[in-house]
């Protein structure tokens, strides 16, 4: 179970969840990501829903400040409906076991207190929130803290951090790059060396000549190394 569900309101907070689900996809790759929005194809819906819950590691709640009170075109408050989909989806969520339930709260919006919530979404207020501020520094500040959760709860390793998490990923690379080539450089004077006790001459064009072989079996070992992480996680 590795995939990440966001369960939103649609009038509450969907432009909060499609932004989550950007940020998210960088982080981890779409494929762990489940959007109602954007994942859901032909056939029954709430049948997708459910296989969706059934292989999720974690679920978002998007919170808004009309989380508590939307209600439906008769007025009636829709977390007090037993078919409510939003409501159906965090009690699924937390009803079982090994599924890491993590409220986000946007537009500065408070968890409500138990008294107000019906008592199947009670234990939501157990589970430790998150804030998702408005401001692209303070985001970015939460969306760290958010990953590093999601990464706990899945196994998952992140690429990237959403917003400004380009430049750290480039230097992540570049040091990468320099860490190859330094081992290559280090492996062609071992060879070098080992060629020269054994009487064997080794000139510049020969260095050359091993130094780029040892730098495309290094790359290939790193390059193989990543690739056999990417699989464990994934």
């Amino acid at each position: 179970m590795n995939d990440i569900f966001i369960s939103y309101r649609d009038d509450d907070a969907k432009p909060w969840a499609i932004t989550l689900r950007d940020n998210l996809a960088e982080a981890f790759g779409e494929e762990h990501l489940f959007l109602d929005k954007d994942t859901l194809h032909a056939g029954p819906w709430r049948d997708q829903i459910e296989a969706a819950l059934a292989h999720c590691a974690v679920m978002l709640v998007v919170i808004g400040r009309h989380w508590l009170t939307a209600s439906d075109a008769q007025g009636r408050r829709r977390l007090d409906l037993p078919d409510d989909v939003h409501r159906q989806e965090i009690i699924a969520a937390l009803t079982r076991p090994g599924v890491t339930v993590i409220p986000v709260r946007v537009d500065e919006a408070a968890l409500p207190d138990a008294a107000s919530l019906p008592e199947p979404l009670r234990p939501l207020l157990e589970q430790q929130a998150r804030p998702l501020a408005d401001s692209a520094a303070r985001r970015a500040v939460d969306l760290k803290l958010l990953i590093e959760d999601i990464e706990r709860a899945t196994g998952l390793g992140a690429r990237g951090l959403g917003d400004g998490g380009g430049a750290p990923a480039l230097l992540g690379r570049v040091w990468q790059a320099m860490r190859v080539a330094l081992l290559a450089f280090v492996v062609t004077l071992a060879l070098s060396t080992a060629l020269s006790l054994a009487s064997m001459r080794v000139g510049p064009m020969e260095m050359l000549v091993l130094f780029l072989v040892a730098l495309a079996v290094v790359a290939a070992a790193a390059v193989w190394r990543r690739r056999r992480g990417a699989a464990r996680s994934g």
